[in-house]
């Protein structure tokens, strides 16, 4: 099978290999002299790729180079700011963790599963993981405002950083305050009942429970999980994620 734009991440998996017994991966010159075979290499959404049939791949993006694993990518994530008056809630249920900048803003990074996007096309969750390495390594110098992130140990991320380029960062908050942009008009798709939901469930009492949530929209505790649960898919799909 060729890889090409049309190739989902299951196919995608299906076609190499699992790197579950590797231990540490090789470096981007490491993996490039080896002997390994290649079963893509090409440009796709501005970045080059190099993909192994071990499943290991090369991830670049201006001048600079990373490594990880297809099987890897089980997870991807999405930030979104919030004020500390009226800020998202956290404990609502949905898989998700927070992160605070060197300039204190805090930011709620929502945790989207591999089940979301197995079926679509390989290069985003590759391309979300590699802009996440290559920011985390510029981190190492100065903390990078990355909009996106991948659950993991971080165990075995480069040990050399990354200078951090000026254009790098910029393009990093254009793309989050785009990210941002596309929230609120997924908001505006929701319907009532998944639009009070939300409210109830991210800008209120942040340690309210389900329960509490339906005494106030008058309906059971698995209503409330069920619109808050169609809610959080529609805001993904109307995001794009």
């Amino acid at each position: 099978m060729t890889i090409n734009n049309k190739t989902t991440f299951k196919e995608l998996k299906k076609l190499v290999g699992s790197t579950k017994e590797l231990a540490k991966l090789p470096t981007a010159k490491e993996l490039r002299n080896s002997n390994e075979e290649i079963v893509f290499d090409g440009d796709v959404a501005g970045a080059h790729f190099i993909i192994y049939k071990s499943g290991l791949f090369i991830y670049s993006r201006s001048g600079h180079a990373t490594v990880y694993a297809v099987d890897r990518c089980t997870e991807i994530e999405y930030p979104c700011v919030y004020a500390d008056e009226g800020g998202l809630n956290v404990t609502a249920g949905c898989k998700h963790r927070v992160k605070m900048d060197r300039d204190g803003q805090k930011h709620l990074i929502m945790i989207v599963p591999e089940t979301e996007y197995m079926n679509g096309p390989w290069a985003m969750p590759l391309d979300v993981v590699g802009t996440h390495r290559l920011d985390h390594n510029s981190d190492s110098r100065e903390q990078s405002h990355s909009d996106f992130s991948l659950s993991n140990d971080g165990t075995d991320w480069e040990n050399k950083a990354v200078t951090p380029d000026f254009t790098d960062v910029q393009e990093a908050e254009e793309r989050e305050e785009e990210l941002c942009r596309k929230l609120e008009e997924a908001k505006k798709k929701l319907t009532d009942k998944q639009r009070e939901v939300i409210r109830h469930a991210f800008y209120e009492d942040p340690d309210q429970t389900q329960e509490e949530m339906a005494k106030k929209m008058n309906c059971s505790q698995p209503m409330v999980h069920k619109h808050l649960d169609a809610a959080l898919k529609n805001l993904r799909k109307g995001m794009g994620l």
